[in-house]
């Protein structure tokens, strides 16, 4: 009998939910779950009905990592690169889908799934939210995409101090320091997250993959060559039936109706 899915996918009123889906384990994440996550965001990449991503898990866990019982052999060192190769690709899957992804963070976010957290675009936490990097217990570096993406968002002095100590965070202070954008009550979490989504679904969708792109992209680049891409990705903006419909719409003094095109 196969393994049962990791991962469950949703789509209401333009929004994906995809939920980690391994209450008993704290949704520890294994390479089915990684493939899941893969899977899911191409799904909602690929689908013109989905305008936004919500992430989040099952119980009382966001995410607790990596599942040790099934990583620890990759100490033997033959295929380890090739395997962390495959969950990058996995996690990057949410920072590279051209729609805006919002992770509701429920529970502990440690680890990996800290790392997935922050390959999002915005972070909704529970009050009872608890965030940490916890590679340094194991002698291990967060190679999902920490490295990279915890400086760009928080600075590189408190990335540091996160990375090297494994101190763990309350979803206020996470919020404090940038690396979540809203703390709400927890059982007003899952609305919240939705709400966030659904206003961003009914936004103009190539827009906002582009600005997304853009955003992503500017910490590896001068501003010179930022500023040249910005102005290609203009050129396709203002060639959208959005753009069309928001200057309709401004004359006609109504809200505009995006289709995502």
């Amino acid at each position: 009998m196969p393994d049962p899915d990791r991962v469950a996918y949703r789509v209401q009123d333009r929004v994906a939910t995809v939920t980690l889906s391994r209450p008993s384990k704290l949704n520890a994440m294994d390479r089915q779950t990684f493939a899941e996550l893969q899977r899911a965001a191409g799904r909602a990449a690929e689908d013109p009905e989905v305008g936004a991503v919500v992430v989040t898990g099952a119980g009382r866990a966001f995410s607790s990592g990596l599942d040790l019982a099934e990583f620890a052999g990759m100490a033997q060192l033959d295929r380890a690169e090739e395997v962390v190769g495959e969950l990058q690709r996995a996690i990057s899957a949410f920072d590279l889908l051209p729609k805006p992804v919002v992770a509701a963070v429920n529970g502990l976010a440690v680890g990996g799934g800290l790392q997935l957290a922050i390959a999002c675009d915005l972070r909704v936490a529970a009050a009872s939210a608890v965030f940490a990097s916890w590679e340094m217990r194991w002698a291990i570096v967060p190679d999902l995409g920490g490295t990279e993406r915890l400086p760009r968002l928080i600075g590189l002095g408190r990335a540091k101090e996160l990375v090297f100590t494994g101190r763990q965070l309350n979803a206020h202070e996470a919020e404090r320091i940038g690396l979540v954008n809203r703390v709400v009550p927890d059982d007003e979490l899952a609305q919240a997250a939705t709400d966030l989504a659904a206003g961003l679904a009914s936004g103009p969708t190539l827009a906002l993959g582009m600005a997304k792109q853009l955003l992503n992209e500017a910490f590896d680049r001068r501003v010179s060559e930022g500023l040249t891409a910005a102005r290609r990705a203009q050129r396709l903006t203002l060639a959208s039936a959005d753009h069309a419909e928001a200057r309709t719409a401004f004359v006609e003094r109504r809200p505009p109706r995006f289709t995502g095109r």
